[in-house]
């Protein structure tokens, strides 16, 4: 599981990009179909961060790997929501 950071947002999304991105290739490449976030630490998201989860959504689907995001607090959900995004299930 890969934790997020505490911000989300335009002064990081770049090392988080390279880290998630470092995650999945180790993934495909040991063959396990599956990317697992971990936002219990996210406080803060901003369009930067959104773009790279919905980069990371598209390109795990493309590559056939499971794509989820867990723990998400209730200011994320809200975030996710107005910005017309939904990385949770309810229910």
């Amino acid at each position: 599981m890969f934790s997020l950071p505490v911000n989300l947002d335009i002064h990081n999304v770049k090392k988080v990009y390279d880290d998630l991105l470092e995650t999945v290739e180790q993934n495909i490449d040991s063959g396990e179909k599956k990317i697992v976030l971990d936002a219990d630490n996210v406080e803060d998201v901003d369009a930067a961060g959104i773009q790279l989860l919905l980069a990371l959504k598209q390109t795990c689907k493309k590559e056939k790997i499971e794509f989820k995001i867990k723990n998400i607090g209730e200011t994320c959900k809200r975030l996710f929501l107005l910005s017309g995004v939904n990385f949770y299930k309810e229910g």
